[in-house]
C-alpha cells in the first residue's frame, strides 16, 4: 500500500512543526520503504515544556533529535529515509533494533549529565 502525506502542520505556542513524506507499506519491515522531511521551529520551547512537565524521556528524545538535525535559523530540519530495515536521518544510516536504540540513546545522554540512563 502506498501512502503520501502532502503536508503536515501542527503548532504548540511558539513552536511549529511542518512535514511531508511518502511510504510504501508491505507488512514486512524489511520490505517497507519511506522518506520524508520534517521541520520544527523553536524546538527549544518544546524541550523546555517537556522538562517542566517532568517528561524527561520525551525531553531527552528531542535533545537527541536536535543533535542530528540541520539548523537553519530557528528551524531544525530532518530528511529521513527507511529502506531495508535501515533508518537514514540527514544522510546518516542506522540499523535500529531495541538493543542498538538503547545503546545509541545512552551514549547520547551520558555527556548531557543525565544520571538515569535507559536500561
Amino acid at each position: 500500500m502506498h501512502a503520501t502525506i502532502s503536508s503536515f502542520d501542527a503548532t504548540q505556542g511558539e513552536a511549529s512543526l511542518h512535514g511531508n513524506g511518502v511510504a510504501t507499506l508491505t507488512g514486512n519491515v524489511n520490505n517497507t520503504s519511506a522518506s520524508g522531511h520534517l521541520e520544527i521551529t523553536n524546538l527549544e520551547t518544546l524541550i523546555d515544556k517537556a522538562r517542566t512537565a517532568k517528561q524527561m524521556k520525551l525531553a531527552a528524545g528531542m535533545v537527541v533529535a536536535r543533535l542530528v538535525s540541520h539548523k537553519h535559523g530557528e528551524q531544525n530540519t530532518w530528511d529521513t529515509k527507511w529502506e531495508s530495515g535501515v533508518l537514514t536521518v540527514n544522510g546518516f544510516p542506522s540499523r535500529l533494533n531495541k538493543q542498538n536504540g538503547r545503546r545509541y540513546l545512552n551514549a547520547a545522554l551520558r555527556p548531557l549529565g543525565l544520571v538515569r540512563p535507559f536500561p
